[in-house]
């Protein structure tokens, strides 16, 4: 069988009829619905590439198979937990899922939900344009605009989940919610670093806060709780739709020394701008931008997490141009929702002041691609250190289970 590749969310197999596949005599844990940017730990099932002119012969092949779990030649046989299913199991489920989503999956309400918390947010916006200064009417309106960042970006999430959903029939808030209280906590986390940052970079500072602190507080949290959900929804909407599909490079095959000054000049990228004064940091926020991408990619690609930059060493791009692409297009939308909010941010950052998109300077602006990929670097370190705090926590409970002796499978079989 031709070497396979992790599947992604919207074409293949995720699912194992009967139990728990084996890699290597380990257990591992049965899949979870993948997201675009990787399978789930543990998932040992990959189908074999396939071009155009076999895919379209597997579909004329089990076409009439769509109403049977296996196919009839598989029928008689008893699929013992723990066995891997066959190639012509895998493909009929396969297809049997392709058409489930052909038959169309509806809007889900939180979709809609999240639509109507847009409008509302932008017809306050309006109406605080229009409504005479110093009415109860402006006052209302006022303070519903310095939530507004937050309550776009909410509902954003919703609206665009919805579609995934639609589109694919597996999304973050519908099938994958761990993943995504995962995802809040990390996201208020990581900007809290570049917040750090700023506070001797001064680069940024805010505005017409809310004026009790517990309100400026809450306000910030909801809206840094939403910077990761909403860059992955939109990298995971842009490789469902297929956009850059057909991006293709040479494969190139970073080696261990490459790796380690890659890590060298990260460290070197975060460390420079807090060390030098403030009047020459000030300019470096670029090397921060790019600094946790070198620091942390050498790091994942050779421990085995989720690593944009083996998409590199395979030749595929899609994954790279569908992250940076989500950046550019959050940002814009960041932007656009911060310029009319009554509690914003605005930039003090001393280069391109007089070119702008909406508050930000056009410099500033090309850091939101790499800033998008910086995030998925940083959740996937996350994830690397939590699937190795399982492995040791297995490898305790079979000490334990064999009197001390750290003997027999680890449970979870991971990595």
């Amino acid at each position: 069988m031709s070497r396979g590749r992790r599947l992604p969310p919207s074409g293949w197999l995720r699912y194992l009829p009967g139990g728990t596949p084996r890699r290597g005599g380990a257990e591992c844990r049965t899949p979870a619905p993948a997201s675009w940017y990787g399978s789930p730990e543990g998932s040992c099932l990959a189908l074999p590439k396939m071009d155009k002119i076999e895919s379209r012969q597997r579909d004329v092949q089990y076409e009439s198979r769509i109403a049977v779990k296996v196919p009839p030649s598989d029928a008689g046989k008893t699929h013992r937990r723990g066995d891997s299913p066959t190639i012509r199991q895998r493909l009929c489920i396969a297809w049997r899922e392709r058409m489930v989503r052909r038959q169309g999956l509806s809007f889900q309400l939180h979709g809609w939900i999240g639509l109507l918390v847009i409008l509302l947010a932008e017809a306050a916006v309006v109406a605080k344009q229009v409504v005479l200064p110093g009415t109860a009417a402006f006052d209302l309106f006022y303070r519903l605009t310095q939530w507004t960042t937050p309550l776009c970006w909410w509902g954003y999430i919703l609206c665009l989940d919805a579609v995934i959903w639609k589109l694919q029939g597996n999304s973050l808030l519908c099938n994958r919610q761990p993943e995504f209280w995962l995802q809040l906590p990390l996201s208020i986390a990581f900007w809290l670093i570049f917040e750090v940052y700023n506070l001797h970079l001064d680069n940024w500072t805010y505005v017409d806060l809310p004026s009790t602190w517990w309100e400026g507080a809450l306000g910030a949290l909801l809206a840094y709780a939403t910077i990761m959900p909403g860059l992955f929804l939109t990298a995971e909407l842009l490789d469902v739709l297929g956009v850059f599909e057909r991006f293709l490079v040479p494969a190139f095959h970073p080696g261990r020394r490459l790796l380690y000054i890659l890590m060298l000049l990260g460290f070197l990228c975060l460390m420079g701008p807090v060390l030098v004064p403030r009047e020459i940091a000030r300019y470096l926020f670029a090397f921060v931008w790019v600094g946790f991408i070198l620091l942390f990619e050498p790091v994942l690609y050779a421990s085995g997490g989720l690593s944009l930059l083996r998409d590199l060493s395979e030749g595929r791009l899609h994954r790279i141009l569908s992250v940076v692409a989500a950046g550019y297009i959050c940002g814009v939308l960041w932007e656009f929702w911060n310029y009319w909010a009554a509690a914003k941010w605005v930039y003090i950052a001393p280069f391109t002041k007089d070119v702008r998109i909406f508050e930000m300077p056009l410099a500033g602006f090309l850091g939101f691609g790499p800033f998008a990929w910086e995030y998925v670097a940083m959740y996937a370190l996350v994830r690397l250190l939590g699937r190795g705090s399982e492995t040791r926590k297995a490898d305790i409970h079979v000490e334990i289970a064999h009197g001390g002796r750290a003997e027999g499978p680890r449970i979870g079989g991971g990595g």
